[in-house]
């Protein structure tokens, strides 16, 4: 019974590497941010991280590397070159980025940081839970740790293709 079963579970494993190629193949290129939303774990209420009109790219490429970059829309600008300490703080508070790798899995893709704004992060894998939409990408944090406030969330962020 196991043999006849056997070119099933082929078939099923054929479906799925197919689906995960063509998500895969979907998502390569450049993406523009359009909004990134915070919810604490513990509620139900949801807050703008980069404001109501962020700037930003994610970009998949081909060969497996990964580009993200986000910045507030609000982004205090400095008064003056090289900005003030208490202006560096602003800049990065109001900023994220990273480089890496990519993983696509059905639901999701991995992206395993070897460079970031926050090194904290270097050397991890990010889980991202996908939903792709046409030219629309959004992804979903399991919950997480906030780099920013070291609370639990859950981050929902909107993409759509440049």
């Amino acid at each position: 019974m196991a043999e006849s079963s056997t070119p099933q579970i082929r078939n099923n494993m054929d479906k799925k590497e197919a689906k995960i190629a063509a998500l895969r193949a979907s998502l390569v290129g450049t993406w523009r941010l359009t909004g990134w939303k915070k919810a604490s774990s513990n509620s139900n209420g949801e807050s703008d991280v980069f404001g109501s009109n962020p700037t930003g790219y994610l970009n998949y490429d081909q060969d497996g590397r990964i580009l993200v970059l986000a910045l507030h829309g609000d982004r205090p600008s400095p008064s003056q070159s090289p900005p003030s300490e208490e202006e560096k703080i602003k800049l990065f508070d109001s900023m994220l980025a990273y480089a890496g790798t990519y993983t696509v899995q059905e639901d999701r893709v991995l992206h395993k940081l070897d460079a970031s704004w926050n090194d904290i992060w270097t050397n991890t894998v990010q889980t991202r839970l996908i939903s792709l939409k046409k030219n629309r990408l959004t992804y979903t944090t399991p919950v997480m740790i906030n780099p920013v406030d070291g609370k639990p969330c859950i981050f929902k962020v909107m993409f759509v293709r440049a």
